[in-house]
């Protein structure tokens, strides 16, 4: 609970809220195409994996305007294959706007994949395991 009385989950929404705001519209996030640098077989072969070790672990997914913000539990096996994702995508993806935020108290860790016009689109036919 912070100094107001808020729930550590309510306190981290806040804050993504307000990075989210104070974000520019004519970010250079905005103006990067939605592409991948992998080509069609090694996209499909990391979308398998990436859906199957990582996504599907995902215990919530929230629609944001701009992308989505997926909830993990705080281990540090799930702490590890987040880092790994958000180290590859900056390279492979680098259209993605990527927040990473661990609650405290050892609490859920939140990958918030955000972009430009497409990129829920990307995200849903890209990692989506179709569990949430």
């Amino acid at each position: 609970m912070d100094d107001n009385g808020r729930t550590g989950e309510f306190a981290a929404e806040l804050a993504i809220k307000r990075i989210h705001d104070d974000r520019s519209p004519q970010s250079a996030t905005n103006a990067l195409p939605i592409a991948c640098s992998l080509d069609d077989r090694e996209l499909a072969l990391r979308s398998e994996t990436v859906r199957r070790d990582l996504f599907a672990l995902a215990e919530d997914r929230r629609e944001l305007p701009d992308g989505y913000a997926f909830r993990f539990v705080g281990s540090d096996d799930i702490m590890a294959k987040v880092n790994a994702f958000v180290a590859t995508e900056r390279r492979c993806c680098s259209f993605f706007h990527i927040e990473v935020a661990f609650e405290p108290g050892l609490g859920p860790i939140w990958l918030r994949l955000t972009g430009p016009e497409g990129v829920k689109r990307f995200v849903d036919e890209t990692f989506d395991p179709g569990v949430l």
